[in-house]
């Protein structure tokens, strides 16, 4: 089994529809979207018999400060470092937060308790390219983590009960502690760039995150156009100047648009032009260093 991150910069690169079109390359998948948007790639997916239930283990930490006696018994107690002394006060980081408990039964006064919200909905569905896991629920960005390692957790169940040997996972927006968890988690990072002014920032932001979670990525350059191919050169050649493999060069075609008008991957719109030649040819390259990986 394989699980491949996909992530981008600031938006506009074309993920969504490379994602499609990859998912319809890859057979069957597991799709784990971890983006907490209703994104255009769920269009995409089309997602059919859609079911939903609570995801009770988002918890919603409540701590009485006015009943506090300051013992700092739960600062020993937790060994998360999800509670933190400054001064005389207690500071709790629910990021840090793992719901385990002990502070809890620890409290001598009883004034850490957890509330569990079941607003926070899992969606699982099927598409015409494997199962997909999300959420359109609101998660604030404390809980992301969490709502991430659900999804994950999640999406790997589903890989074993179908015997399906391929997850994509859709990193979360930005590069906080959700998307690390989920990069982390994954056998390879795919970075989707795009050739325009600010690409090349966020290519080399995308590159530090990606080699901070164990990976060497992949990168992938879309759009590409006779009237970008200065910014496209410039992208290759840091590319080859930090040693990252380009798994391919996508040339911009009005069939991707097209194609999603109708909620279809541009694979299933037209399979024989030369910019689905190129998806295809970059998808080999993915599933290649997939393979030397695992």
């Amino acid at each position: 089994m394989s699980a491949i991150a996909f992530t981008g910069g600031r938006g506009n690169e074309g993920l969504s529809a490379l994602l499609s079109a990859f998912g319809m390359l890859a057979g069957t998948s597991v799709l784990a979207e971890c983006t907490f948007t209703y994104s255009r790639l769920l269009r995409l997916m089309d997602p059919q018999n859609v079911r939903k239930r609570p995801v009770p283990s988002i918890p919603r930490f409540n701590f009485d400060a006015d009943r506090c006696s300051h013992c700092f018994k739960c600062l020993d107690i937790c060994k998360h470092n999800a509670i933190m002394r400054y001064g005389d006060l207690i500071h709790y980081a629910e990021h840090r937060c793992t719901a385990c408990g002990s502070c809890i039964r620890w409290c001598p006064l009883s004034v850490l308790q957890f509330e569990y919200d079941d607003d926070v909905l899992l969606s699982y569905a099927e598409s015409r390219y494997g199962p997909l896991l999300y959420t359109d629920s609101i998660v604030d960005a404390l809980h992301q983590p969490a709502m991430t390692s659900v999804i994950l957790e999640q999406a790997r169940q589903m890989m074993n009960v179908r015997k399906i040997h391929q997850l994509h996972i859709r990193l979360p927006r930005g590069q906080g502690e959700a998307a690390a968890i989920a990069a982390s988690s994954a056998d390879a990072v795919v970075i989707v760039t795009a050739p325009y002014p600010y690409a090349l920032a966020d290519l080399k932001s995308l590159v530090l995150f990606s080699r901070k979670c164990g990976h060497l990525p992949l990168v992938l350059i879309n759009k590409v156009h006779p009237s970008n191919i200065i910014l496209t050169d410039v992208l290759n050649t840091y590319c080859q100047g930090e040693g990252i493999p380009v798994a391919g060069k996508i040339p911009y075609d009005p069939l991707f648009p097209e194609a999603e008008q109708l909620g279809l991957s541009v694979i299933e719109y037209d399979s024989a032009t030369n910019c689905t030649s190129a998806v295809k040819e970059a998808w080999i390259n993915i599933s290649q260093r997939i393979a030397n990986i695992t």
